[in-house]
């Protein structure tokens, strides 16, 4: 709990907890059930809302869950982002962005990150703003940097307003957010590093 805190207060210190909503939603505060705390999103208001199960609760049947894996389709912004996490010792795998595509239009570049079995996921830093003629803000530029010093990115353009969400002594296990044609808005899934 006391990890959960110290992170919640680097945060908040480097005015990290603000986002386009200016609250954290759904019910999942910091601290709360199992030591998750769910920061962001940043980015825009479209599309729908998307979330990572089993990340509110682990250890109530469930466990602990592990990242193992980001891919995304890129250009000027980020079209397609799906993610891969074992919880309690099962592969699950979400996909944002649209729905079962590859990108919006005819442009993408795939990229997919596989973390090692000792890698965690410590920042993910970007870009949101507008591309081409979509009216909506949307994500243009993720970047993905772990406690191994690796660097991940960026991908997308890059153009927009940056935003960087920091671990602050814990993990990235996940992400909650926005999509629709793009990724519209993106947060993550803080908790204390499983070792």
């Amino acid at each position: 709990m006391r990890q959960i805190e110290a992170m919640n207060i680097q945060l908040a210190r480097r005015g990290l907890l603000s986002n386009f909503s200016g609250e954290i939603t759904d019910g999942a505060r910091p601290g709360g059930a199992g030591g998750v705390a769910k920061v962001g999103p940043w980015g825009g208001s479209g599309g729908q809302g998307f979330y990572m199960p089993g990340a509110r609760s682990p250890g109530a049947g469930g466990g602990t869950p592990r990242l193992l894996s980001v891919t995304l389709y890129h250009a000027d912004a980020v079209h397609a982002f799906s993610f891969e996490y074992l919880l309690g010792g099962v592969l699950v795998g979400r996909t944002m962005a649209p729905s079962g595509g590859r990108s919006h239009g005819s442009k993408g570049l795939r990229a997919t990150i596989n973390f090692s079995p000792d890698e965690h996921l410590t920042a993910v830093e970007g870009t949101f703003g507008r591309c081409r003629s979509v009216p909506e803000v949307v994500i243009t530029s993720l970047t993905f940097r772990t406690d191994k010093g690796r660097t991940y990115g960026p991908y997308g353009e890059g153009t927009g307003t940056p935003f960087s969400i920091p671990a602050a002594n814990g993990c990235i296990v996940g992400f909650w957010g926005r999509s629709g044609w793009l990724l519209d808005a993106i947060g993550v899934y803080i908790m204390p590093c499983q070792v």
